[in-house]
């Protein structure tokens, strides 16, 4: 009976899936955070009970986004490695080749 050969993963192919996922959550935040944004303003333009100028918002928002960039920055590492756990457990082992 003939035997079923073992997937295998080149070191690429898994490069290139990791630099993928990490395009992809970079692309999520970029959009998450460009939604607040808009959001944000839009939600200070048509309330009648809003306080704040608008460039006091922008300014603000403005911080906010700073902020969502550095936090990015500084989770990724650990989102990934979360990931790459994910990834040994369940995609097949490298070769060398």
């Amino acid at each position: 009976m003939a035997t079923t050969p073992t997937p295998t993963i080149t070191q690429e192919n898994r490069l290139k899936i990791e630099t993928a996922v990490e395009k992809e959550v970079h692309r999520y935040v970029t959009r998450l955070a460009e939604a607040v944004y808009d959001d944000t303003h839009l939600f200070a333009r048509r309330n009648p009970n809003n306080q704040l100028s608008f460039e006091t918002v922008d300014e603000v928002m403005k911080v906010v986004r700073l902020c969502i960039d550095n936090a990015q920055l500084r989770m990724m590492d650990d989102f990934m490695r979360r990931v790459n756990g994910v990834f040994d457990e369940n995609l097949p082992p490298v070769v060398k080749r």
